[in-house]
């Protein structure tokens, strides 16, 4: 998935999972971001009805990447 880069090194997934349950249909997204900054690897998880807000999951990522020495 595209995604901005982080720290040091960064990589980004994706995922969709789609499925009924009693007749409804469900959507579930979930992204996974890895980063390193200095000697420090981060793994954010994310997931949401739906597809998630990816500028919610880049705030948050940011986020917790300002806080890392």
């Amino acid at each position: 998935m595209s995604f901005p880069a982080v720290g040091d090194q960064s990589s980004a997934w994706q995922i969709n999972l789609t499925g009924t349950e009693s007749g409804i249909s469900l959507t579930v997204g979930i992204e996974f971001i890895v980063f390193r900054k200095g000697d420090t690897l981060a793994l954010i998880f994310y997931g949401d009805l739906g597809t998630p807000d990816i500028q919610t999951v880049e705030h948050l990522v940011q986020v917790a990447a300002s806080k890392l020495p």
